[in-house]
């Protein structure tokens, strides 16, 4: 029998394959070895630098004493006994940055681009580490240059010591006049307290923004809200006067990178970052307060809290490719945290397994009590089971809004077999996909629409009822319990609507309890709906109270007020007790609108279940609220008009009759927001007429944005940030 030497065809073929796999699987591996040590070496060359500086500012051959300056020394007046080059490709440019604080103390950090992308801002030292690199598209204009305009702290003044050694200063903050900051801003001053306040940016004036630190002697305080909503901005610097950054000053910029918060910033408001495009933020040591969502949504690899900041709103930081975070907690005065109070998550929920979002009952051996709200609003959680520990006694507003959860598991305690969850709050588990919802026998309060827009089928998870409630001493509803220390449920009021079904909903007269209750109130937004709800609705005869915004939002064709009629629209009337003590319609007052978009007309009367003709005297608060009409025409007899009736429409044009003596803060919202409330309103006929039949006069900017109350005339020009209105004599 003959040995045969080498191998065959389909044995060379299976080495290859072999070896082909082999590859495959060693390298990705070999390559993030290779750009990690890569990234390693990059950090110690930049600390090296650090150190040649520091070495030259102890021997004086740098001499920095002002205090007002930020220092910027071009590496190239740094050589090094050996390397110094980044480990990816040449500089292009990298600077070791210094600032002096009075009497003998300097503070170091980095900022750097190299020819192949790789990009560090500007970072501390102590601070600086492998995570800092991200690398960056060279032919980005903005992403390829080195931000060296940023100052430290409150230091007004830039030197830059260049590649040859010359020094050019420029100064960091900006002092206008009054005449050339009107062709970018819009602001408001206040003569009493020498400040002024930001309102509305003009972005044909540039996307990177140097925010001016004073206009005409008035020290910029505030940025008030909206004020660079979605605008393309690309790098902001704000000075360190400023105090206050309003709701969602800075949101929905994509185009975002870079933000200076300066020395001197107390309190950034909820949502004023979000959904922008930010890698990296640093916080100054006197911010106090971070609001809810503020940094939602951006591209935050690494977190540094200072011990200083009080307070951090929930679901603040949610969204961001944080690979070593994960629960956030409230923080205590002294910067510490409050284990009981659970305020956010910031991972990328590779931490749990079967798609269950387990929260900690414990930390550091402290009880978890509160889910505060909005933390957990929008993490991404399509599918999943949320498991909440049953030392849990209060979960706040919003605070697992929007998510697609599939269920939601209550933990009860192993002794008692209870869970201490007494307070559910307002929209918490509004918009998801739970199909049952077993509301803990604890809980004693139930917020507004707590549960609507989820994918129940069975009645008894349809529909939630509220809790019987009583007020404490500032008239705040607060729970009741029971004998035995549990909620009271009142199937009498309904809180929200937890149904898979969208189309052609009759809401039961009965609840499904032993006692078959009638029911009696339809809470506040209880079947608000994100253009939900289609077809008919029914409204039972029994309901003697209806909410404010409680059908809002939807794309009903028709509501059945309960008197059967079927000409009355997708127009909800108000409900009352008549004087035999039963269910009673007041046709007088809208309530509520269940369609959206389109014309809407009020009539001068309306047929009531008797056939009589009922004067509409009354548009309740809210009562268009989010419907996004495009017009309207109000009836003759109308004479009250309440707040926020027409807000977030899409209004260009309003007539006011003759009759109209009251109109609310905010009726007609004028806001070039997220969602364009009256964006397009121009002008407003004013057909009021008094006793004396003249005009009326309203406080038209408080109408239209909320300010200046006391401020009436009949007919002028409106000013608003967002363009003028006319209100014309009609």
């Amino acid at each position: 029998m003959n040995n045969k030497k080498g191998f065959t065809l389909i044995e060379i073929l299976a080495v290859i394959i072999i070896m082909g796999i082999i590859m495959i699987v060693a390298v990705p591996a070999v390559t993030k070895y290779i750009n990690d040590s890569r990234k390693s070496a990059y950090i110690t060359t930049a600390k090296d630098y650090i150190k040649e500086a520091e070495s030259k500012v102890v021997s004086k051959e740098f001499e920095f004493y002002d205090k007002d300056v930020t220092y910027y020394i071009n590496i190239k007046n740094l050589p090094l006994e050996s390397g110094g080059d980044s480990p990816f490709g040449e500089w292009v440019e990298a600077y070791v940055v210094v600032a002096y604080t009075p009497p003998e103390t300097y503070h170091y950090y980095w900022v750097s681009l190299d020819s192949a992308g790789f990009k560090v801002d500007l970072t501390a030292r102590e601070d600086l580490d492998e995570s800092d690199i991200y690398s960056v598209d060279l032919n980005d204009a903005n992403a390829s240059e080195v931000n060296s305009r940023e100052p430290i702290g409150t230091r007004n003044n830039i030197v830059t010591i260049q590649d040859d050694g010359g020094q050019i200063e420029t100064t960091q903050y900006i002092i206008t006049t009054g005449e050339d900051a009107d062709k970018c801003y819009s602001y408001e001053v206040n003569q009493e307290t020498n400040t002024a306040i930001i309102n509305y940016y003009d972005i044909s004036c540039g996307t990177d923004l140097m925010i001016p630190s004073r206009i005409d002697g008035y020290e910029v305080t505030e940025i008030f809200q909206y004020a660079f909503y979605n605008m393309g901005v690309t790098s902001v610097i704000i000075p360190s006067t400023v105090k206050t950054i309003g709701h969602r000053a800075f949101a929905s910029n994509k185009t975002l990178k870079s933000v200076t918060l300066p020395e001197g910033l107390v309190t950034i408001s909820s949502e004023v970052f979000q959904n922008d495009g930010l890698p990296k933020v640093n916080f100054p040591s006197t911010l106090t307060s971070i609001g809810a969502r503020s940094f939602k949504n951006n591209l935050i690899t690494k977190l540094n809290i200072p011990p200083t900041l009080k307070s951090i709103g929930s679901c603040a930081f949610c969204g961001n490719p944080i690979p070593s975070a994960s629960f956030l907690y409230k923080k205590n005065d002294d910067g510490t945290d409050d284990y009981s109070i659970i305020t956010g998550y910031l991972g990328d929920l590779t931490e749990f397994t079967d798609k269950k979002f387990i929260i900690p009952e414990e930390v550091n051996g402290v009880k978890l009590k509160v889910i505060a709200g909005s933390a957990f609003y929008r993490v991404g959680l399509t599918g999943w089971t949320v498991v909440i520990p049953s030392t849990v006694q209060e979960i706040g507003s919003s605070a697992f809004y929007d998510n697609n959860i599939a269920a939601v598991e209550f933990k009860k305690d192993p002794v008692t077999n209870k869970s201490s969850l007494k307070k559910i709050g307002a929209s918490a588990f509004l918009n998801n996909r739970l199909v049952k919802i077993d509301i803990p026998e604890s809980v004693n309060y139930i917020g507004t629409r707590a549960f609507t827009s989820n994918y129940a089928t069975e009645t008894k998870y349809m529909w939630i009822y509220n809790r019987v409630t009583t007020e404490d001493a500032n008239g705040n509803a607060i729970g009741v319990d029971d004998a035995n220390g549990n909620g009271i449920v009142d199937y009498s009021s309904l809180n929200s609507y937890a149904g898979k079904n969208t189309s052609n909903v009759v809401i039961p007269e009965y609840a499904h309890d032993e006692a078959h209750t009638p029911l009696r109130t339809i809470g506040g937004s209880c079947f608000f709906g994100e253009k939900r709800l289609t077809g008919t609705m029914t409204i039972p005869s029994s309901v003697t109270k209806i909410g404010t915004r409680a059908f809002a939002n939807n794309t009903l064709t028709h509501i059945d007020n309960g008197d059967g009629r079927t000409d009355n629209g997708n127009i909800v009337y108000q409900r009352k007790v008549d004087a035999n003590g039963n269910a009673a319609i007041d046709y007088s007052t809208i309530i509520s609108y269940g369609g959206s978009g389109g014309s809407v007309v009020i009539k001068d009367t309306v047929k009531n279940s008797k056939n009589e003709d009922v004067a509409i005297t009354t548009i309740a608060s809210n009562a268009f609220y989010r419907t996004y009409i495009t017009s309207v025409t109000i009836g003759a007899n109308v004479t009250s008009i309440g707040s926020e009736a027409f807000s977030l429409c899409r209004l260009t044009e309003v007539t006011i009759p003759k009759k109209v003596n009251s109109i609310g803060s905010n009726a007609f919202h004028k806001s070039v927001t997220w969602t364009s409330s009256n964006g397009g309103l121009t002008k407003i006929i004013n057909k009021t007429k008094d006793n004396n039949n003249k005009t009326r006069a309203f406080a038209w900017e408080y109408i239209t944005y909320g300010k200046n109350k006391n401020t009436k005339y009949d007919i002028g020009i409106v000013p608003n940030y967002y363009g003028d209105i006319e209100v014309v004599a009609g």
